[in-house]
């Protein structure tokens, strides 16, 4: 192995760290939170404008539903794309997909489409979250019907986008944390745009990843002499 490649490696795995790290941390965070919650508090934090709706409407249902296995869900993620995981225990890897999928297309998804109605700001903000619950469900249930044709190259990729919008609750924590403490550089529309950039980045560069990786043959083939 030449230095680039060791040198290559070491990042990849520094970043594969830096990813678990910053996803478990966040995970924990949104659980110890998650937990405050089943008191109440309507005078501050994410229930402050919500007094009116949380006793009249169906809103605490999918809240409470939500709330309880978002941690869940990032965690089972992290371990359903380790390789590693993956070659070793391959029953529990099923056992831990079949659970991700029941949890979101049962449970988290159509909480976060109701919880997006009432969230807070403008339609702009409601609107960017409708779309990626709408998204979420979408390619949770495309990453099942994928496996159940044996086409495991397109449930992987399916499952993939699908944590990608997972991964919302962990961007836009970060995303927002940066921008407002760290940099102070707070605006009006600083929630607008971190709850897109937290997951529609993401997604299209996937994608771009994808059309490069399907057109890598053809584009081989083309430069290979005839």
């Amino acid at each position: 192995m030449t230095m680039f490649q060791q040198a290559k490696a070491l990042s990849l795995l520094f970043l594969k760290g830096m990813f678990w790290l910053i996803v478990g941390l966040n995970a924990l965070l949104i659980f110890v939170k998650s937990l405050s919650y089943y008191t109440p508090n309507f005078n501050s934090g994410f229930l402050s404008d919500k007094k009116e709706i949380f006793y009249q409407t169906i809103y605490p249902y999918f809240f409470y539903g939500h709330i309880s296995i978002s941690s869940a869900i990032l965690v089972i993620g992290l371990f359903q794309f380790s390789k590693v995981f993956r070659a070793k225990y391959l029953n529990t890897h099923r056992l831990l997909g079949k659970l991700y999928i029941g949890l979101v297309l049962f449970v988290s998804a159509p909480s976060a489409l109701v919880m997006s109605i009432y969230a807070t700001g403008n339609w702009w903000i409601k609107g960017g979250f409708v779309i990626a619950s709408v998204l979420w469900w979408w390619f949770t249930y495309k990453a099942y019907l994928e496996i159940r044709k044996k086409n495991v190259q397109q449930h992987q990729r399916y499952m993939q986008r699908s944590y990608i919008i997972s991964l919302l609750a962990v961007f836009l924590r970060v995303y927002y944390y940066l921008i407002v403490v760290v940099f102070d550089a707070y605006t009006p529309n600083t929630y607008l745009f971190v709850v897109y950039a937290s997951w529609l980045p993401n997604l299209v560069l996937f994608e771009l990843y994808v059309l490069l990786k399907d057109a890598k043959p053809a584009i081989i083939k083309a430069k290979s002499p005839n």
